[in-house]
Protein backbone atom coordinates (compact mmCIF):
# COMPACT_ATOMS: atom_id res chain seq x y z
CA UNK A 1 0.00 0.00 0.00
CA UNK A 2 1.53 3.37 -1.34
CA UNK A 3 0.38 6.96 0.82
CA UNK A 4 -0.11 9.31 -1.10
CA UNK A 5 -1.25 13.18 -0.44
CA UNK A 6 -3.88 15.61 -2.01
CA UNK A 7 -1.14 17.82 -3.25
CA UNK A 8 -1.20 18.40 -7.09
CA UNK A 9 2.54 18.98 -6.50
CA UNK A 10 4.94 16.03 -7.60
CA UNK A 11 5.12 12.98 -5.97
CA UNK A 12 7.55 9.80 -5.48
CA UNK A 13 6.15 6.54 -5.99
CA UNK A 14 8.95 4.20 -5.05
CA UNK A 15 8.29 0.26 -5.66
CA UNK A 16 9.93 -2.99 -6.60
CA UNK A 17 9.70 -3.58 -10.00
CA UNK A 18 10.15 -6.90 -12.02
CA UNK A 19 12.54 -5.43 -13.97
CA UNK A 20 14.99 -2.53 -14.17
CA UNK A 21 13.56 0.25 -16.94
CA UNK A 22 14.13 4.09 -17.80
CA UNK A 23 10.44 4.96 -18.79
CA UNK A 24 7.34 2.67 -17.77
CA UNK A 25 3.33 3.61 -18.59
CA UNK A 26 1.33 3.71 -15.93
CA UNK A 27 -2.67 3.24 -15.59
CA UNK A 28 -4.10 4.63 -12.38
CA UNK A 29 -7.47 3.43 -11.57
CA UNK A 30 -10.22 5.35 -9.54
CA UNK A 31 -12.13 2.76 -7.50
CA UNK A 32 -14.58 5.74 -6.57
CA UNK A 33 -14.87 6.94 -10.23
CA UNK A 34 -14.44 3.71 -12.31
CA UNK A 35 -11.79 6.02 -14.49
CA UNK A 36 -8.44 5.05 -15.75
CA UNK A 37 -5.98 7.77 -16.11
CA UNK A 38 -2.80 6.47 -18.29
CA UNK A 39 0.38 8.50 -17.90
CA UNK A 40 4.17 7.96 -19.39
CA UNK A 41 7.11 9.04 -16.56
CA UNK A 42 10.63 8.50 -16.32
CA UNK A 43 12.05 6.58 -13.59
CA UNK A 44 14.97 6.71 -11.20
CA UNK A 45 16.52 3.28 -10.29
CA UNK A 46 17.90 3.39 -6.22
CA UNK A 47 18.59 0.21 -4.46
CA UNK A 48 16.62 -2.03 -6.27
CA UNK A 49 13.56 0.20 -6.43
CA UNK A 50 12.04 2.19 -9.09
CA UNK A 51 10.87 5.52 -8.01
CA UNK A 52 8.56 7.67 -10.10
CA UNK A 53 8.04 11.68 -10.00
CA UNK A 54 4.48 12.56 -11.01
CA UNK A 55 2.17 14.67 -10.07
CA UNK A 56 -1.61 13.46 -9.39
CA UNK A 57 -5.10 14.57 -8.51
CA UNK A 58 -6.21 12.81 -5.89
CA UNK A 59 -9.34 12.74 -3.20
CA UNK A 60 -8.64 12.59 0.49
CA UNK A 61 -9.73 8.90 1.43
CA UNK A 62 -9.76 7.47 -2.05
CA UNK A 63 -8.41 4.00 -3.27
CA UNK A 64 -6.42 3.40 -6.31
CA UNK A 65 -5.20 0.83 -8.07
CA UNK A 66 -2.22 1.13 -10.78
CA UNK A 67 -0.44 -0.63 -13.28
CA UNK A 68 3.05 -0.40 -14.41
CA UNK A 69 4.24 -1.20 -17.63
CA UNK A 70 7.74 -1.29 -19.30
CA UNK A 71 7.35 0.40 -23.05
CA UNK A 72 6.32 -2.77 -24.60
CA UNK A 73 3.72 -3.13 -23.14
CA UNK A 74 5.00 -5.77 -20.25
CA UNK A 75 3.04 -5.66 -16.55
CA UNK A 76 6.32 -4.82 -14.15
CA UNK A 77 4.37 -4.19 -10.96
CA UNK A 78 0.70 -3.19 -9.69
CA UNK A 79 -0.23 -2.12 -6.43
CA UNK A 80 -2.44 0.14 -4.27
CA UNK A 81 -2.82 3.96 -3.39
CA UNK A 82 -4.56 5.06 -0.28
CA UNK A 83 -4.64 8.79 -0.32
CA UNK A 84 -4.44 11.10 2.86
CA UNK A 85 -3.42 14.45 4.08
CA UNK A 86 -2.66 12.76 7.46
CA UNK A 87 1.04 12.34 8.69
CA UNK A 88 0.76 10.82 11.77
CA UNK A 89 0.01 7.17 10.62
CA UNK A 90 0.86 5.44 13.84
CA UNK A 91 -2.12 7.02 15.41
CA UNK A 92 -5.12 6.62 13.67
CA UNK A 93 -7.03 3.77 12.49
CA UNK A 94 -9.43 3.04 9.10
CA UNK A 95 -12.85 2.22 9.91
CA UNK A 96 -15.98 2.56 8.18
CA UNK A 97 -16.71 5.92 10.08
CA UNK A 98 -13.45 7.38 9.55
CA UNK A 99 -11.01 7.31 11.54
CA UNK A 100 -10.06 6.87 15.18
CA UNK A 101 -7.14 8.44 17.57
CA UNK A 102 -5.88 5.76 19.90
CA UNK A 103 -5.90 6.60 23.47
CA UNK A 104 -2.55 7.38 24.87
CA UNK A 105 -3.29 6.88 28.73
CA UNK A 106 -4.08 3.84 30.27
CA UNK A 107 -6.77 3.46 32.70
CA UNK A 108 -6.35 1.09 35.49
CA UNK A 109 -9.73 -0.23 36.48
CA UNK A 110 -9.61 -1.86 40.00
CA UNK A 111 -12.85 -3.95 41.03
Amino acid sequence: MHILRTTTDNQILSFIAREQVGIVNIDLYDTNKKETISFSADTIGVDGYLKVSHSYELVEGNFYTFKVFDILGNLIYRGQIFVTDQTDYLNYQMNISGYTTNNDKEEIIII
